[in-house]
C-alpha cells in the first residue's frame, strides 16, 4: 500500500493534502497512518512511521522533505540532522538525483 504514500506526497504538492485526510479511514494500518500524517503536514511523523515499517525509500523521501520545511522555518540544525539521515540512504542506494537535491540544501547553509 505504499501507493498511499505516493498519493499523499502528490496531493500535498498540489495543495490538496486535506482532501486525502478527509477520505482516509481511521485505522492503525501503518501505510494509512503514514499517508495521513504526510497529507496533514506532519512529515516527521510520516517519516517515523515509514522507518518503523522498514520503508526506507519513503522514509528518506519524507526526511528530505522535512529538511526543506525546517530550513524554511529557520531551523537549520534540525534540518541538517534530517538531511544527513536522508543522504545516508540515498548514498547507499546510489540515488544521485536525490543526493544532489540534499547536497544542495546542505551547501546552502555554508
Amino acid at each position: 500500500m505504499d501507493h498511499l504514500h505516493l498519493l499523499a506526497s502528490t496531493l500535498v504538492a498540489l495543495g490538496h493534502g486535506q482532501d486525502l485526510v478527509d477520505v482516509l479511514p481511521d485505522t492503525d494500518y501503518p501505510w494509512v497512518r503514514a499517508a495521513a500524517a504526510l497529507a496533514r503536514g506532519d512529515v516527521g511523523e510520516s517519516a517515523d512511521i515509514c522507518a518503523a515499517m522498514g520503508a526506507r525509500t519513503e522514509e528518506a523521501h519524507d526526511r528530505l522533505l522535512l529538511a526543506e520545511l525546517l530550513i524554511e522555518q529557520g531551523r537549520r540544525a534540525e534540518a541538517d540532522v534530517e538531511l544527513e539521515r536522508a543522504l545516508a540512504f540515498y548514498s547507499n542506494v546510489g540515488a544521485t538525483r536525490c543526493m544532489r537535491r540534499g547536497e544542495a540544501l546542505l551547501a546552502a547553509s555554508a
